[in-house]
């Protein structure tokens, strides 16, 4: 899976499955953003560390507010 030049918005990216879903996506060479209520630290320095060029936010995807504020 080739996506480069591409960016991958991953809700929940700070652990579990999402984060696994967002190191995925980082190594098949997308730029990963990602929207979560906890910081995702950890995903972004693992995504740092394989040479992506990852950024987060804290968004509560359930709130629309807070999801047009993190695209904003």
């Amino acid at each position: 899976m080739a996506l480069d030049g591409k960016v991958a918005v991953v809700t929940g990216g700070s652990r579990g499955i999402g984060q696994g879903i967002a190191l995925r996506l980082g190594r098949a060479g997308a730029r990963v953003a990602i929207l979560d209520r906890e910081p995702a630290d950890e995903t972004l320095r693992l995504l740092r560390a394989d040479g992506s060029g990852p950024w987060s936010t804290q968004a509560d995807v359930s709130d629309p507010e807070s999801v047009a504020a993190a695209f904003g």
